[in-house]
């Protein structure tokens, strides 16, 4: 960790600065090099706290997620018209994968698909210290040539750790309320509005709209496996 501030950092000049940047990076992520550089610069994550840490120093979050989101074939990853399923797991304390571990198995789902990679962590310290939270989010361009099934993506992000942690589904209220910050985070979609939700065996099944989008999905009632896609 790296605190802006620090002290020593003050009297040195800005190439040393960025030198001794560089020499960390490269010392927390020994399997990389010069020419990883470029790549280890750009995962350096700010937090809200005002801190920084580079990916592989943050110290371990206490809740991980990864998903998976299919992009139509031709169709732009930030689109989301273009974005037609997701499925998404979420890792709690006692089976948490290194953040970097966490990177690598998502991409390892989908590949040798083309893919976008996006991943935030935070922490916020605003009078009271919340949760820290690693986000995987792997949008790959489906093929229908060798598009992956749902219960081929759920199976291989299973297999990245055997202790999950949801948010506990009670009732319909708490359904919803899960299946909307999905939706924001791997449909890119704001303020949808829930249509049905309907309790089952293992979960609740949810209809929701947003503008003329149309998704249906499902979530366990552990809260650990959201599904859902988007049916117009």
């Amino acid at each position: 960790m790296v605190r802006p501030n620090a002290t020593g950092l003050d009297r040195i000049s800005p190439p040393q600065v960025a030198r001794l940047l560089d020499r960390r990076l490269l010392a927390d992520n020994p399997r990389g090099g010069e020419q990883d550089l470029p790549r280890l610069r750009g995962a350096v994550v700010h937090s809200l706290a005002g801190h920084s840490y580079s990916a592989g120093s943050m110290s371990q979050p206490d809740l991980q997620r990864a998903a998976i989101v299919g992009v139509a074939y031709m169709g732009e990853p930030g689109d989301p018209d273009a974005l037609i399923e997701a499925v998404e797991v979420t890792y709690g304390m006692g089976g948490s994968l290194p953040p970097e571990a966490l990177i690598d198995g998502a991409l390892s789902v989908v590949a040798p698909r083309y893919y976008v990679l996006e991943e935030s962590r935070r922490q916020a310290n605003w009078g009271a210290t919340g949760l820290s939270v690693q986000d995987v989010v792997v949008l790959y361009s489906i093929n229908t040539l060798s598009e992956l099934t749902t219960a081929a993506i759920i199976a291989g992000l299973l297999k990245l750790s055997k202790v999950f942690r949801g948010r506990r589904i009670e009732n319909a209220d708490s359904a919803w309320i899960a299946f909307d910050g999905f939706l924001t985070r791997c449909f890119k979609v704001a303020e949808a509005a829930m249509v049905e939700v309907k309790e089952t065996e293992d979960g609740w099944l949810i209809k929701a709209r947003s503008g003329n989008r149309k998704y249906e999905g499902h979530i366990g009632k552990d809260g650990s496996v959201v599904r859902a896609r988007k049916v117009s």
